[in-house]
């Protein structure tokens, strides 16, 4: 008889199941050999944890310092203690308090064009914790390099009378050394920024007048339309001073201690508003215009017809006449031994671009007030400082990508005509007397309005040479200046209008901020 076979037995492993009875198990050894399991599985899910956390704080702390190091990568002329200042301010507005982690204070390593950052934060620990683990720290470092370019500077300022009133001349000296504080730092010298000042009221001042004749800047010849046009007998400005090698004086010529103390009347032909280099070889009127005329106030009319409303009367006339004969009387300046060819020449003479900073320095502490303003005499030596053709030619070239160019004008006055009530019209300036028409015109109003439109002129062409051109108008209100110097500067931003003596050094430290900010190539 057979037998009847029944299904075959099955057999299935349920983990779960196993899991749930290994719980129940009370066997001691069991229990502790699944303890001594636990940790390692837990300890490695909690690293897990606290490690992503970690990176977290280290990636954070990684941003904050690229942006705190960039930062400080556009500044520049900060001593030590000014860039750890700047770069915890940087750093602390990019990594704000309610950020996981604590940060350390940063380790800055500040030195040349590169700046380096390192930062340090501890991050407390939630599960890691538990095996005695309670914070783990990261660090993290940046490095910026910065290519610094060259930066010339011409500071035109105006060093007229009225600068002598409620502190402007204390407040532009100090304000100045301030931008030199920023842009220099902690250095003395540099070979990438060059700063030269331009002191100007009624003329401007050469500070080499040997030099300037014998580099051909000025006319020795007496062939510019201007350079007769004060004296007889065919004599003219620079015959009339004692030789500057100090040979004997010819006839005619005033006494040694009087010698021509650099500074230049205006060019004509409209010269006077570019930066036209004076031509090497004069051979006629044209070319001479291209040099300059040394300043030479002459004499004035003491007596007779004509003779009232003078101002500037140091020599006795030496002839009877019309007040023409008596002004242009050649003679009376023989052996003379007065400063009175000096009025409206008291400023301090020009400084051409340096890296020196004590010599900048130096020159912006001997400023003078005297005189009247003539804007556009400094703006165009301002300019001539900075560019590379004769007269001064440290200005390296226009289109040199490696160097920015920068003129900053501060003026705290009007264009002014020197009105009297003499038969001239005028006091002598670098533009002659108003009855001269040197200025297109005897009619002072006009005259001050063509020196205005010479201003405008001089701008628009220094903008268009690549000069960066800031403007200041100091204490004034007059709106016709206000406008004039507005649409000077490069833009509107660039133009600083009636700062008080307290803002001034306020002003000058944004436009040093400013100019920083061109010298680092982007």
């Amino acid at each position: 008889m057979s037998k009847m076979q029944g299904p075959k037995p099955r057999f299935r492993f349920s983990p779960l199941r196993r899991f749930s009875q290994f719980l129940r198990e009370r066997s001691g050894n069991v229990a502790m050999l699944f303890g001594l399991a636990a940790i390692p599985f837990f300890t490695m899910g909690g690293m897990a944890v606290d490690f992503s956390r970690a990176m977290m704080v280290k990636n954070r702390l990684g941003t904050a310092l690229d942006a705190t190091a960039l930062a400080l990568g556009a500044q520049v002329g900060l001593n030590q203690q000014q860039v750890r200042a700047q770069a915890q301010a940087y750093f602390n507005a990019n990594y704000p308090s309610r950020e996981l982690g604590t940060p350390s204070a940063l380790n800055i390593n500040y030195a040349g064009n590169t700046v380096t950052i390192t930062a340090s934060a501890s991050v407390p620990t939630v599960i890691i914790g538990l095996v005695g683990v309670d914070e783990l720290d990261v660090q993290q470092s940046v490095e910026v390099t910065r290519e610094m370019k060259g930066l010339e500077v011409a500071l035109v300022l105006d060093t007229t009378g009225s600068m002598a009133e409620s502190g402007k001349m204390p407040a532009l000296k100090a304000a100045a050394k301030d931008l030199l504080a920023i842009l220099f730092g902690d250095a003395q010298t540099s070979t990438q920024l060059h700063i030269g000042v331009v002191p100007f009221a009624a003329a401007v001042r050469l500070n080499n007048p040997l030099g300037a004749v014998n580099a051909g800047w000025i006319d020795t010849g007496g062939l510019s339309t201007f350079a007769r046009s004060n004296f007889d007998n065919g004599r003219y400005a620079y015959a009339l001073y004692p030789p500057l090698n100090g040979s004997t004086p010819a006839a005619y010529q005033m006494s040694k201690t009087q010698q021509w103390k650099g500074c230049v009347e205006a060019r004509p032909d409209g010269l006077e508003a570019t930066d036209t280099a004076p031509l090497a070889v004069v051979a006629t009127a044209s070319d001479a215009n291209t040099r300059w005329v040394p300043f030479f106030n002459p004499d004035e009319p003491d007596s007779g017809s004509g003779t009232s409303g003078w101002s500037n009367r140091y020599l006795s006339d030496g002839v009877t006449g019309t007040w023409q004969n008596r002004l242009m009387n050649s003679a009376k300046y023989a052996g003379a031994n007065n400063n009175g060819v000096d009025l409206q020449c008291a400023m301090q003479a020009i400084l051409p671009l340096t890296g020196n900073r004590a010599s900048i320095e130096a020159k912006i502490e001997s400023l003078n007030p005297s005189g009247h303003t003539h804007i556009p005499i400094g703006l165009g030596w301002g300019w001539r400082v900075l560019s590379p053709t004769q007269p001064y030619t440290e200005g390296v070239a226009y289109d040199d990508a490696e160097t920015s160019k920068a003129l900053i004008l501060m003026t705290d006055g009007v264009n002014t005509i020197p009105t009297n009530s003499s038969p001239a019209g005028s006091g002598y300036t670098a533009y002659g007397y108003l009855y001269q028409s040197r200025l297109g015109s005897t009619n002072a109003n006009t005259a001050k309005a063509n020196m205005d439109d010479q201003t405008a002129t001089q701008c628009d062409a220094i903008k268009d040479a690549g000069i960066r051109v800031y403007t200041i108008l100091f204490m004034e209100t007059d709106n016709t200046v206000r406008n004039l110097l507005r649409d000077c500067a490069t833009t509107p931003a660039l133009f600083f209008d009636t700062p008080t003596t307290a803002q001034l050094k306020t002003v000058f430290r944004l436009i040093a901020s400013d100019l920083s900010n061109l010298r680092v190539s982007k």
